[in-house]
């Protein structure tokens, strides 16, 4: 397993909350 896949995998999440925050129900 490499480290730059966990890396992107943080980076999604972040992106997934920040469009979550910006784009509230």
């Amino acid at each position: 397993i490499s480290t730059k896949v966990q890396d992107q995998r943080s980076h999604l999440i972040r992106f997934g909350m920040l469009a979550l925050g910006f784009r509230p129900k």
